[in-house]
């Protein structure tokens, strides 16, 4: 088949574009900087530790520098988790297609005002966006229904929802009320 007019022959395989459906392009920075190993609760602890230590420029590069190499290792669609809108300069410039997922989370959260204006800044900027809950454990019963609410209202982007859910041993701990969570 290889040898007709007009074909070329390559060695190896055709793959499409890869799709990276959960991610967290924002904490690019902290690559290296949390100890790996040690869980959820120690990584969101980690976080915490070490947020104030990387300056907005390197925390700029850092998203660059990943977005970047997610093209380069063949992702053209990323599903990106955002707290807020640091990232959202280089997917405008960006050549993969992202779709942000404005999560909201915190027990004491009560509002969703804060990730609607973001999600709607996002669509404005041309990046599309719902809003989405954290997880199952990270809101109250009331705001968890009300952010599932809210996705279903924004205007073409359907029911698309992003959330944690049974992803470590702590979190099916907590589903049996125990652990470190």
């Amino acid at each position: 088949m290889d040898s007709r007019a007009g074909v070329e022959f390559y060695n190896g395989i055709l793959v499409p574009g890869l799709v990276n459906a959960h991610c967290h392009l924002e904490l690019s920075y902290l690559k290296g900087k949390i100890a790996s190993g040690g869980g959820f609760a120690a990584f969101a602890a980690g976080i915490g530790a070490v947020r104030g230590e990387t300056s907005s420029v390197d925390r700029e590069r850092a998203i660059r520098f990943c977005d970047a190499r997610m093209r380069a290792e063949g992702i053209v669609a990323v599903g990106d988790i955002c707290n807020g809108s640091s990232t959202f300069g280089t997917k405008m410039q960006s050549e993969i297609f992202y779709h942000n997922f404005i999560e909201v989370f915190g027990l004491a959260t009560t509002s969703l005002q804060n990730a609607i204006k973001t999600a709607a800044l996002s669509r404005a900027m041309g990046i599309t966006a719902s809003v989405s809950p954290h997880s199952t454990y990270s809101l109250q019963d009331e705001t968890f229904r009300a952010t599932i609410a809210a996705s279903s209202g924004m205007p073409d982007q359907g029911d698309l929802l992003s959330i944690h859910f049974m992803e470590s041993r702590a979190e099916e701990e907590l589903f049996h009320g125990e652990g470190p969570l």
